[in-house]
């Protein structure tokens, strides 16, 4: 989901594996039924949301009980029955989240936002290493439920840049490089075109690559973005999530927001949340390595090896186009 707009001509990156995450807990704030449907039509499998990365991951619901008793008053007449359902309510929601997908629930009071937020943003900011220090800048007292996905990823490479064998491919077209890290499960690739116009297929470079040794100049660089995935749903045909699903379903939440704000940072010793340096690598090694020089925009991957299913599962993509004054 790389954009070729000009006018979004910027470094950008999204985590798919991030965003299917978040689609599944809002799948099951309905019940089973309608998660299954809400999981078909959006084309992911169930096993999907029980991938296990191996690193820190965070899920966070942010939910106002008080809304929710005041819009269900017909069913909760007195005080003290309002108080009960709002507990009912935040309990069902956190038996769900916490069982299968080790989610935390926070209520909070639709006329005090400001103190939600707070407590939010540093929820999130203690999630990432301080990566993502405002997630939200600010929330509406109309809000009923607000879900926020946070995945940090902290790796180091396994070679630094030096001179070492990289599975490579190279044709008039692109140079694609696999840049493994210390934890072999995972691999960094990076996409540069010859052409400014050409894309395609990660899964087509994945099965041409070969071994050869090289010595390998890479550029620092580090950005963050926000998507508002309610912009990029119809493009994937799945604004259907979007619906008001109340006909079908006696449910108070008739729409629903998700946004994702990434941050990703890439330097000599790896993926991290180092400090920041915008500048080109290149480690002393012997002169008979052929140099695999990444000087130019391209597109990046960060991947999964599954070797029990013989497939690799994309957890962030991007693009990195240059420096941004």
């Amino acid at each position: 989901m790389i954009s070729q707009d000009k006018k979004l001509a910027t470094n950008q990156a999204i985590s798919p594996y991030s965003f299917s995450q978040a689609m599944g807990i809002v799948a099951n704030g309905t019940n089973e039924n309608m998660k299954n449907v809400w999981l078909h039509k959006m084309g992911f499998h169930e096993d999907v949301f029980h991938f296990n990365l191996e690193s820190k991951k965070y899920y966070s619901l942010l939910i106002s009980t008080k809304k929710k008793c005041v819009e269900n008053e017909r069913t909760a007449e007195s005080s003290n029955e309002r108080k009960e359902f709002s507990m009912h309510v935040t309990n069902i929601f956190k038996s769900i989240t916490n069982r299968v997908y080790n989610a935390t629930i926070i209520p909070f009071d639709p006329n005090n936002t400001e103190e939600a937020l707070e407590k939010f943003n540093k929820l999130v900011a203690l999630n990432t290493d301080n990566t993502i220090k405002k997630a939200i800048q600010s929330l509406s007292s109309d809000i009923s439920v607000l879900l926020l996905n946070v995945l940090h990823l902290d790796f180091e490479w396994l070679y630094k840049y030096e001179n070492c064998e990289y599975n490579t491919y190279e044709d008039d077209e692109k140079i694609v490089i696999k840049i493994p890290y210390s934890n072999e499960d995972y691999s960094f690739i990076a996409i540069m075109p010859k052409d400014a116009k050409y894309w395609n297929d990660i899964g087509f470079f994945l099965s041409l690559m070969t071994l050869k040794e090289a010595k390998l100049t890479f550029p620092k660089f580090e950005y963050e973005n926000e998507l508002n995935f309610s912009d990029y749903l119809p493009y994937l045909g799945r604004n259907d999530i979007m619906n008001d699903v109340t006909v079908i379903e006696e449910v108070d939440i008739t729409k629903t927001i998700i946004k994702q704000k990434v941050f990703i940072k890439v330097n000599e010793y790896g993926t991290t949340n180092s400090t920041y340096v915008n500048q080109n690598i290149e480690n002393c090694s012997y002169l008979d390595a052929q140099p695999i020089i990444i000087n130019r925009p391209f597109f990046f991957y960060i991947i999964r090896h599954d070797v029990k299913v013989n497939s690799n599962l994309p957890i962030v993509v991007g693009k990195y186009l240059g420096r941004e004054n």
